[in-house]
């Protein structure tokens, strides 16, 4: 719900063990009815947790319909759904919205809704609970809350997500790669893997054994070759990396200048 859904991390989809499920959904309807709706900039929101309106009249209506949608595909409306009864006269607010009974095949199961929807499906097993997780085409974020930590670190390997976070959710370091998976997109901001895009890499392979036999020869000593990545900046060469490899193979595919087969 945070940035009224408006928020490429949003956890918007819940996955709950069966047995937890009634206790859990009890206490998250009591918690949307606590949430204010307000401007964002207005005293309002500093003595309780506020909702702000969606970014337009266009993003409302495409979020309105994704709700719709769900319940003709046989979703139930937990809470939310429409207008807050207390927000202000201007803005395109949406009440933190629930529903429950939601099945992979349905639409909003499978694409980005991008506003204050949380759609919530109930598991059995751990394995029930990682296919779920991972059937997706995107794969940004995801988070895992669990008293027992080894079994949450154990589903947290298994979940396809380019950031995880375990009894915790949203927080962001500069110091950590952000970035996901599948549609969620390629390459990583922030953090050392965040520098790369900005840096260019150069492969230089050098021949080390001068003294090689002509191709027609029946010899075949060792060769050792090695190449190197450098990489460097706009300002100048930086980390070089080197690596070593032997064959019994003295030219393989390469030919070198001065030799014909």
């Amino acid at each position: 719900m945070r940035v009224a859904g408006q928020i490429c991390s949003a956890t918007s989809r819940a996955l709950i063990h069966q047995d937890l499920a009634p206790r859990v959904l009890a206490r998250l309807k009591d918690r949307c009815a606590q949430v204010k709706a307000c401007h964002p900039l207005t005293p309002e929101r500093a003595d309780r947790a506020y909702i702000g309106p969606i970014i337009s009249a266009q993003q409302h209506a495409k979020v309105l319909a994704y709700i719709q949608g769900a319940q003709r595909e046989g979703a139930t409306l937990l809470c939310g759904g429409g207008r807050p009864v207390d927000a202000p006269s201007r803005g395109f607010y949406l009440a933190p919205t629930v529903l429950t009974n939601v099945e992979p095949h349905m639409t909003i199961w499978k694409e980005e809704v991008f506003g204050p929807v949380l759609v919530v499906k109930t598991f059995e097993t751990e394995v029930q609970a990682l296919e779920l997780a991972n059937d997706s085409s995107f794969g940004l974020a995801a988070a895992v809350l669990s008293k027992d930590e080894v079994r949450a670190q154990r589903v947290i390997r298994g979940v396809k997500a380019g950031i995880c976070w375990v009894n915790c959710s949203q927080p962001c370091f500069c110091q950590a790669p952000w970035g996901g998976v599948r549609k969620s997109g390629m390459g990583r901001d922030n953090g050392e893997l965040g520098m790369e895009s900005f840096l260019e890499v150069k492969q230089v392979t050098r021949l080390r054994d001068q003294n090689l036999p002509p191709l027609a020869s029946s010899a075949a000593p060792l060769v050792n070759c090695s190449y190197a990545l450098l990489v460097s900046d706009a300002h100048g060469p930086g980390v070089q990396q080197v690596t070593t490899y032997k064959s019994k193979e003295p030219w393989g595919w390469y030919i070198p200048p001065g030799f014909t087969r």
